[in-house]
């Protein structure tokens, strides 16, 4: 395993995704879809550690779908960054929203 972390963006509040639900919680099969992402690159086996950033409102429930390191956001994009970074221990660091393509 690599010295790499993968830290996941899924705090958002979705602003400019004009649907009823936040688009990290849209499903993919039974998964909401930051859980798909995070699973399918963590089953590429690159990472040591992969930390999902989530709402402080939606952190507890996001532990109960899968076990990750899950750290709360800030109230910008740019905090809930420097949330995840503060706990990072390794070497390289890889930053992804939480979206498939």
């Amino acid at each position: 395993m690599s010295d790499l972390t993968l830290i996941l963006l899924a705090a958002g509040t979705s602003s400019r995704f004009s649907q009823d639900a936040k688009k990290q919680w849209l499903r993919i099969g039974h998964k909401p879809l930051w859980q798909f992402v995070a699973d399918n690159l963590n089953e590429m086996g690159f990472f040591s550690k992969i930390i999902v950033v989530g709402s402080n409102d939606e952190i507890e429930f996001m532990k109960q779908y899968a076990d990750y390191n899950f750290v709360s956001g800030g109230k910008t994009r740019q905090e809930s960054l420097k949330n995840a970074l503060n706990t990072v221990s390794s070497e390289y660091v890889l930053v992804s929203d939480c979206l498939i393509r």
